[in-house]
């Protein structure tokens, strides 16, 4: 399945993962502010924004 996900700034690699029903753009605003120091790698997780669902069963 294909995970979508943004890597912005350089740095040590900080990576934000949302809660349920949330997508990676739930980080935007930390971001922005955190890229000029770090590298953030932010994912939507499996089923959720961009990213596909699968198929394989699973469960929350």
């Amino acid at each position: 399945m294909k995970l979508n996900y943004v890597v912005e700034g350089k740095g040590e690699p900080l990576i934000f993962l949302h809660g349920l029903s949330d997508d990676l753009r739930y980080w935007e605003v930390l971001t922005s502010t955190l890229k000029k120091k770090y590298q953030v790698i932010r994912l939507d997780l499996r089923g959720h924004g961009e990213s596909e669902l699968g198929d394989e069963d699973y469960y929350y």
